[in-house]
Protein backbone atom coordinates (compact mmCIF):
# COMPACT_ATOMS: atom_id res chain seq x y z
CA UNK A 1 0.00 0.00 0.00
CA UNK A 2 1.79 3.60 -0.99
CA UNK A 3 1.77 6.36 1.06
CA UNK A 4 -0.52 9.16 0.49
CA UNK A 5 0.91 12.76 0.46
CA UNK A 6 -1.84 13.34 3.22
CA UNK A 7 -0.84 10.64 5.58
CA UNK A 8 2.59 11.74 5.29
CA UNK A 9 1.52 14.93 6.74
CA UNK A 10 -0.29 13.47 9.54
CA UNK A 11 3.17 11.55 10.50
CA UNK A 12 5.27 14.80 9.78
CA UNK A 13 3.01 16.21 12.78
CA UNK A 14 2.73 13.38 14.96
CA UNK A 15 6.77 12.81 15.23
CA UNK A 16 7.43 16.88 15.69
CA UNK A 17 5.10 16.67 18.14
CA UNK A 18 6.85 13.93 19.97
CA UNK A 19 9.95 15.92 19.91
CA UNK A 20 9.16 19.32 19.93
CA UNK A 21 6.58 18.74 22.56
CA UNK A 22 3.94 21.92 23.51
CA UNK A 23 6.67 24.44 21.49
CA UNK A 24 5.14 24.24 18.22
CA UNK A 25 1.52 22.57 19.04
CA UNK A 26 -0.83 24.99 16.86
CA UNK A 27 1.26 24.53 13.68
CA UNK A 28 1.54 20.52 14.46
CA UNK A 29 -1.83 20.25 14.74
CA UNK A 30 -2.60 22.35 11.92
CA UNK A 31 -0.48 20.44 9.34
CA UNK A 32 -2.09 17.08 11.01
CA UNK A 33 -5.76 18.77 9.80
CA UNK A 34 -4.33 19.37 6.54
CA UNK A 35 -2.74 16.27 5.70
CA UNK A 36 -5.98 14.04 6.82
CA UNK A 37 -8.26 16.54 4.53
CA UNK A 38 -5.62 15.71 1.47
CA UNK A 39 -5.94 12.06 2.54
CA UNK A 40 -9.51 11.89 2.09
CA UNK A 41 -9.91 14.26 -0.10
CA UNK A 42 -7.15 13.36 -2.93
CA UNK A 43 -6.68 9.43 -1.64
CA UNK A 44 -4.84 8.85 -5.25
CA UNK A 45 -2.13 11.89 -4.43
CA UNK A 46 0.69 9.56 -3.39
CA UNK A 47 4.33 10.19 -2.45
CA UNK A 48 5.30 8.25 -5.65
CA UNK A 49 2.83 10.29 -7.94
CA UNK A 50 4.37 13.90 -6.46
CA UNK A 51 7.89 13.25 -7.10
CA UNK A 52 7.63 11.15 -10.09
CA UNK A 53 5.08 13.41 -12.24
CA UNK A 54 6.74 15.26 -15.21
CA UNK A 55 3.44 16.27 -16.86
CA UNK A 56 0.79 15.11 -19.72
CA UNK A 57 1.57 11.66 -21.32
CA UNK A 58 0.94 11.62 -25.56
CA UNK A 59 1.38 9.07 -28.02
CA UNK A 60 4.60 9.76 -30.43
CA UNK A 61 5.79 8.40 -33.60
CA UNK A 62 5.53 4.30 -33.83
CA UNK A 63 3.29 4.34 -30.60
CA UNK A 64 6.22 5.62 -28.81
CA UNK A 65 5.04 7.65 -25.53
CA UNK A 66 6.82 9.91 -24.83
CA UNK A 67 6.50 13.06 -21.71
CA UNK A 68 6.11 16.34 -22.16
CA UNK A 69 6.21 18.95 -19.64
CA UNK A 70 5.64 22.16 -21.98
CA UNK A 71 4.46 22.91 -25.26
CA UNK A 72 7.41 24.81 -27.46
CA UNK A 73 7.30 26.12 -30.98
CA UNK A 74 9.51 24.29 -33.60
CA UNK A 75 11.51 26.46 -35.43
CA UNK A 76 12.39 24.45 -38.08
CA UNK A 77 11.27 20.87 -38.78
CA UNK A 78 13.21 18.43 -41.16
CA UNK A 79 11.73 15.85 -42.81
CA UNK A 80 13.82 13.14 -45.28
CA UNK A 81 12.66 10.45 -47.06
CA UNK A 82 13.90 7.14 -48.87
CA UNK A 83 12.19 6.18 -52.00
CA UNK A 84 11.23 1.98 -51.21
CA UNK A 85 13.21 -0.40 -54.06
CA UNK A 86 15.92 2.58 -55.67
CA UNK A 87 16.96 3.62 -51.76
CA UNK A 88 17.22 7.04 -53.19
CA UNK A 89 17.07 9.66 -50.52
CA UNK A 90 17.19 12.42 -52.96
CA UNK A 91 14.27 12.10 -55.74
CA UNK A 92 11.13 11.93 -53.48
CA UNK A 93 8.28 14.92 -53.66
CA UNK A 94 4.93 15.21 -51.71
CA UNK A 95 3.38 17.19 -48.97
CA UNK A 96 3.55 16.35 -45.22
CA UNK A 97 0.13 17.61 -43.77
CA UNK A 98 -0.35 18.08 -39.98
CA UNK A 99 -4.39 18.10 -39.17
CA UNK A 100 -6.40 18.16 -35.41
CA UNK A 101 -6.18 14.43 -34.55
CA UNK A 102 -9.96 14.82 -34.35
CA UNK A 103 -10.24 15.40 -38.42
CA UNK A 104 -10.52 12.59 -41.41
CA UNK A 105 -7.71 13.98 -43.86
CA UNK A 106 -10.55 12.22 -46.69
CA UNK A 107 -12.92 14.61 -45.45
CA UNK A 108 -13.01 17.23 -48.61
CA UNK A 109 -14.05 20.08 -45.81
CA UNK A 110 -10.92 18.99 -43.22
CA UNK A 111 -8.34 21.77 -43.75
CA UNK A 112 -4.30 20.95 -42.89
CA UNK A 113 -3.18 23.19 -39.47
CA UNK A 114 0.08 23.53 -41.21
CA UNK A 115 2.26 21.10 -44.72
CA UNK A 116 5.94 20.82 -44.91
CA UNK A 117 6.72 20.66 -49.14
CA UNK A 118 8.95 17.66 -50.01
CA UNK A 119 11.26 18.11 -52.61
CA UNK A 120 14.09 16.54 -53.68
CA UNK A 121 13.64 14.16 -50.96
CA UNK A 122 13.96 16.65 -48.30
CA UNK A 123 11.51 19.23 -47.03
CA UNK A 124 11.67 21.93 -43.79
CA UNK A 125 9.27 23.74 -42.32
CA UNK A 126 9.95 26.71 -40.35
CA UNK A 127 6.54 28.23 -40.24
CA UNK A 128 7.15 27.71 -36.32
CA UNK A 129 3.55 26.72 -36.11
CA UNK A 130 3.74 22.81 -35.05
CA UNK A 131 4.42 22.86 -31.72
CA UNK A 132 6.18 20.04 -29.53
CA UNK A 133 3.94 18.01 -26.93
CA UNK A 134 0.81 18.61 -28.90
CA UNK A 135 -0.40 15.15 -30.88
CA UNK A 136 -1.26 15.94 -34.65
CA UNK A 137 -2.61 13.49 -37.50
CA UNK A 138 0.14 13.80 -39.76
CA UNK A 139 0.02 11.93 -43.49
CA UNK A 140 2.34 11.85 -46.47
CA UNK A 141 0.65 12.85 -49.52
CA UNK A 142 2.49 11.63 -52.41
CA UNK A 143 0.62 13.06 -55.20
CA UNK A 144 -0.09 10.50 -58.27
CA UNK A 145 3.69 10.03 -58.31
CA UNK A 146 4.16 8.44 -54.79
CA UNK A 147 1.85 6.10 -52.56
CA UNK A 148 0.32 8.74 -49.63
CA UNK A 149 0.79 7.29 -45.90
CA UNK A 150 -0.75 7.78 -43.22
CA UNK A 151 1.63 8.48 -40.12
CA UNK A 152 -0.84 8.18 -37.32
CA UNK A 153 -1.18 10.38 -34.23
CA UNK A 154 2.39 12.11 -33.86
CA UNK A 155 3.35 14.04 -30.94
CA UNK A 156 6.68 15.55 -31.43
CA UNK A 157 8.97 15.04 -28.24
CA UNK A 158 10.93 18.06 -27.13
CA UNK A 159 13.54 16.01 -25.76
CA UNK A 160 14.74 15.22 -29.57
CA UNK A 161 14.76 19.07 -30.29
CA UNK A 162 18.11 20.69 -30.45
CA UNK A 163 18.30 23.92 -27.74
CA UNK A 164 15.76 22.06 -25.31
CA UNK A 165 18.04 22.27 -21.99
CA UNK A 166 17.69 25.93 -22.78
CA UNK A 167 13.64 25.73 -22.79
CA UNK A 168 13.63 26.16 -26.84
CA UNK A 169 12.87 24.01 -29.86
CA UNK A 170 15.27 24.89 -33.02
CA UNK A 171 15.58 22.32 -34.72
CA UNK A 172 13.56 18.66 -34.62
CA UNK A 173 14.26 15.98 -37.33
CA UNK A 174 11.15 13.41 -36.84
CA UNK A 175 11.66 9.42 -36.90
CA UNK A 176 8.73 7.26 -38.08
CA UNK A 177 8.84 3.69 -37.50
CA UNK A 178 12.55 3.95 -35.72
CA UNK A 179 14.24 5.78 -38.90
CA UNK A 180 14.93 8.83 -39.70
CA UNK A 181 13.82 8.76 -43.23
CA UNK A 182 10.52 8.43 -44.29
CA UNK A 183 10.36 5.17 -46.32
CA UNK A 184 7.78 6.05 -49.69
CA UNK A 185 6.41 4.14 -53.07
CA UNK A 186 6.83 5.59 -56.08
CA UNK A 187 3.46 4.63 -57.87
CA UNK A 188 3.75 2.04 -60.85
CA UNK A 189 1.80 1.80 -64.03
CA UNK A 190 -0.86 -1.03 -64.03
CA UNK A 191 -0.33 -3.25 -67.31
CA UNK A 192 -3.34 -3.73 -69.66
CA UNK A 193 -5.50 -6.80 -68.57
CA UNK A 194 -5.07 -7.99 -72.55
CA UNK A 195 -5.07 -6.82 -75.88
CA UNK A 196 -8.64 -7.72 -76.58
CA UNK A 197 -7.94 -7.40 -80.61
CA UNK A 198 -4.86 -9.60 -80.57
CA UNK A 199 -5.19 -12.69 -82.44
CA UNK A 200 -1.51 -14.19 -81.02
CA UNK A 201 0.01 -14.65 -77.52
CA UNK A 202 -0.78 -17.22 -75.97
CA UNK A 203 -2.36 -14.82 -73.15
CA UNK A 204 -4.11 -12.46 -75.49
CA UNK A 205 -8.21 -12.72 -74.08
CA UNK A 206 -9.81 -13.85 -78.08
CA UNK A 207 -6.38 -16.90 -78.04
CA UNK A 208 -7.24 -18.52 -74.44
CA UNK A 209 -10.52 -18.92 -75.96
CA UNK A 210 -8.98 -20.80 -78.87
CA UNK A 211 -9.61 -18.35 -81.73
CA UNK A 212 -6.84 -17.40 -84.14
CA UNK A 213 -9.04 -14.38 -85.94
CA UNK A 214 -10.74 -11.96 -84.85
CA UNK A 215 -14.29 -10.98 -86.57
CA UNK A 216 -18.50 -10.34 -85.42
CA UNK A 217 -18.43 -14.14 -86.55
CA UNK A 218 -16.73 -15.46 -83.96
CA UNK A 219 -17.26 -17.01 -80.22
CA UNK A 220 -16.08 -13.41 -79.16
CA UNK A 221 -15.38 -10.47 -80.76
CA UNK A 222 -12.78 -7.86 -79.44
CA UNK A 223 -12.84 -4.47 -80.18
CA UNK A 224 -10.49 -1.85 -78.16
CA UNK A 225 -11.03 -2.27 -74.28
CA UNK A 226 -14.31 -4.44 -75.60
CA UNK A 227 -15.34 -8.00 -75.95
CA UNK A 228 -18.61 -9.49 -77.22
CA UNK A 229 -20.08 -12.58 -77.24
CA UNK A 230 -21.64 -14.19 -79.88
CA UNK A 231 -24.64 -16.10 -78.96
CA UNK A 232 -25.21 -17.47 -82.58
CA UNK A 233 -21.81 -18.86 -82.63
CA UNK A 234 -21.33 -19.56 -78.88
CA UNK A 235 -21.70 -22.73 -77.05
CA UNK A 236 -22.08 -21.04 -74.03
CA UNK A 237 -18.71 -21.42 -72.35
CA UNK A 238 -15.98 -18.81 -73.26
CA UNK A 239 -12.72 -18.17 -72.13
CA UNK A 240 -10.52 -15.56 -71.77
CA UNK A 241 -7.31 -14.28 -69.63
CA UNK A 242 -6.83 -11.35 -67.35
CA UNK A 243 -3.25 -10.24 -66.72
CA UNK A 244 -2.73 -8.78 -63.73
CA UNK A 245 0.64 -6.73 -63.23
CA UNK A 246 2.87 -3.89 -62.39
CA UNK A 247 5.71 -2.23 -64.82
CA UNK A 248 7.76 0.28 -63.61
CA UNK A 249 11.55 0.08 -62.24
CA UNK A 250 11.32 0.15 -58.18
CA UNK A 251 7.73 0.73 -58.06
CA UNK A 252 4.95 -0.54 -56.80
CA UNK A 253 1.45 -0.86 -57.41
CA UNK A 254 -0.49 -1.07 -54.17
CA UNK A 255 -3.77 -2.16 -53.11
CA UNK A 256 -4.69 -3.62 -56.49
CA UNK A 257 -8.43 -4.71 -56.58
CA UNK A 258 -10.83 -6.33 -59.62
CA UNK A 259 -14.14 -5.32 -59.65
CA UNK A 260 -17.39 -5.91 -61.50
CA UNK A 261 -19.84 -3.39 -62.79
CA UNK A 262 -23.05 -3.58 -64.42
CA UNK A 263 -23.99 -0.77 -67.00
CA UNK A 264 -26.03 2.00 -65.94
CA UNK A 265 -28.05 1.68 -68.37
CA UNK A 266 -29.71 -1.77 -69.80
CA UNK A 267 -27.70 -3.83 -66.98
CA UNK A 268 -27.96 -7.70 -66.80
CA UNK A 269 -30.31 -9.23 -64.23
CA UNK A 270 -27.79 -11.32 -63.20
CA UNK A 271 -29.00 -14.58 -64.14
CA UNK A 272 -27.03 -14.26 -67.32
CA UNK A 273 -23.68 -15.98 -65.49
CA UNK A 274 -24.01 -18.83 -64.10
CA UNK A 275 -20.48 -19.46 -62.96
CA UNK A 276 -16.74 -17.90 -63.34
CA UNK A 277 -14.19 -20.07 -63.09
CA UNK A 278 -10.48 -19.03 -62.56
CA UNK A 279 -7.33 -20.83 -63.07
CA UNK A 280 -3.30 -20.00 -63.80
CA UNK A 281 -2.26 -19.26 -67.62
CA UNK A 282 0.96 -17.59 -66.74
CA UNK A 283 2.74 -16.91 -63.41
CA UNK A 284 2.41 -17.64 -60.25
CA UNK A 285 -1.14 -17.11 -58.49
CA UNK A 286 -0.12 -14.61 -55.95
CA UNK A 287 -3.55 -13.39 -55.19
CA UNK A 288 -4.91 -17.30 -54.75
CA UNK A 289 -7.95 -16.47 -57.14
CA UNK A 290 -7.10 -20.07 -58.61
CA UNK A 291 -9.89 -22.59 -57.85
CA UNK A 292 -12.54 -20.04 -56.99
CA UNK A 293 -15.98 -19.15 -58.56
CA UNK A 294 -16.26 -15.63 -58.84
CA UNK A 295 -19.79 -15.32 -60.09
CA UNK A 296 -21.22 -14.26 -56.68
CA UNK A 297 -18.67 -11.04 -57.24
CA UNK A 298 -20.32 -10.27 -60.30
CA UNK A 299 -23.72 -10.59 -59.12
CA UNK A 300 -23.55 -8.13 -56.65
CA UNK A 301 -21.48 -6.06 -58.47
CA UNK A 302 -18.19 -6.72 -56.10
CA UNK A 303 -14.88 -5.70 -55.45
CA UNK A 304 -12.28 -8.46 -54.93
CA UNK A 305 -8.96 -6.87 -53.29
CA UNK A 306 -5.94 -8.75 -54.51
CA UNK A 307 -2.98 -6.85 -52.76
CA UNK A 308 0.82 -4.99 -53.94
CA UNK A 309 2.68 -5.50 -56.56
CA UNK A 310 5.99 -4.59 -57.28
CA UNK A 311 7.06 -3.32 -60.94
CA UNK A 312 8.03 -6.21 -63.15
CA UNK A 313 5.77 -8.72 -61.34
CA UNK A 314 2.76 -10.30 -62.81
CA UNK A 315 0.18 -13.33 -62.92
CA UNK A 316 -2.25 -14.56 -66.17
CA UNK A 317 -5.60 -15.82 -65.06
CA UNK A 318 -8.26 -17.57 -66.94
CA UNK A 319 -11.85 -17.07 -66.40
CA UNK A 320 -13.92 -19.48 -68.27
CA UNK A 321 -17.56 -17.79 -67.43
CA UNK A 322 -20.64 -20.52 -67.66
CA UNK A 323 -23.53 -18.70 -69.73
CA UNK A 324 -27.23 -19.18 -69.24
CA UNK A 325 -27.28 -18.35 -72.81
CA UNK A 326 -31.55 -18.03 -72.79
CA UNK A 327 -31.12 -15.15 -69.98
CA UNK A 328 -29.49 -13.25 -72.11
CA UNK A 329 -30.47 -10.29 -74.33
CA UNK A 330 -28.08 -7.36 -75.91
CA UNK A 331 -28.93 -5.23 -72.86
CA UNK A 332 -26.95 -7.06 -70.78
CA UNK A 333 -23.84 -4.78 -70.70
CA UNK A 334 -21.19 -5.07 -67.70
CA UNK A 335 -17.28 -3.98 -67.23
CA UNK A 336 -14.50 -5.98 -65.31
CA UNK A 337 -12.15 -3.25 -63.83
CA UNK A 338 -8.50 -3.38 -62.62
CA UNK A 339 -7.21 -0.76 -60.60
CA UNK A 340 -5.40 -0.02 -57.03
CA UNK A 341 -5.96 1.60 -53.71
CA UNK A 342 -8.65 -0.87 -53.24
CA UNK A 343 -11.18 -0.42 -56.13
CA UNK A 344 -12.05 1.46 -59.41
CA UNK A 345 -11.08 4.99 -59.12
CA UNK A 346 -10.65 5.21 -55.48
CA UNK A 347 -8.26 7.31 -54.23
CA UNK A 348 -5.71 6.96 -51.38
CA UNK A 349 -5.40 8.83 -47.61
CA UNK A 350 -3.92 11.87 -49.74
CA UNK A 351 -7.00 12.24 -51.80
CA UNK A 352 -5.24 10.93 -54.88
CA UNK A 353 -6.04 8.23 -57.83
CA UNK A 354 -2.53 7.15 -58.18
CA UNK A 355 -2.47 4.69 -61.21
CA UNK A 356 -4.51 4.45 -64.26
CA UNK A 357 -6.76 1.76 -64.07
CA UNK A 358 -7.61 -0.68 -66.90
CA UNK A 359 -10.99 -1.76 -67.90
CA UNK A 360 -12.84 -4.15 -69.94
CA UNK A 361 -16.50 -4.12 -71.23
CA UNK A 362 -18.75 -7.46 -71.65
CA UNK A 363 -21.55 -7.38 -74.15
CA UNK A 364 -23.59 -9.73 -76.19
CA UNK A 365 -24.75 -9.93 -79.78
CA UNK A 366 -26.95 -12.81 -81.75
Amino acid sequence: MELTLGMALVALAVVGYLFLGKKKRDTLITLAVIGLVLHFAVPNMTLNNVFSAAGPSYSGPSGVTTTCDKQVVIESLNWQTKVRGSNSYTTASGTIKYFDPSDDPTDANANPIDSTTISSGVGSDTSKIIKTCRPYRVIFDGGDTYYSKDLGIITFDGASCSGWLEGQCDELNPVVDGSEYLLVEAVGTIDDMGDETATSGNTAPLVCNGQSTNNAAQELYGTADKLVYNETTGDGVVTTCVRIGCSGANKYCDDLALQFDWADTNAPEGNEISSIAVSVKEGTDVFGLAGKDLVNYWKNQGTIPLGNLKGGQYVVYQFTYTLNEANIDGNDGWYLRLDDNGGWQELDIGQDDCATGDSREWDYSS
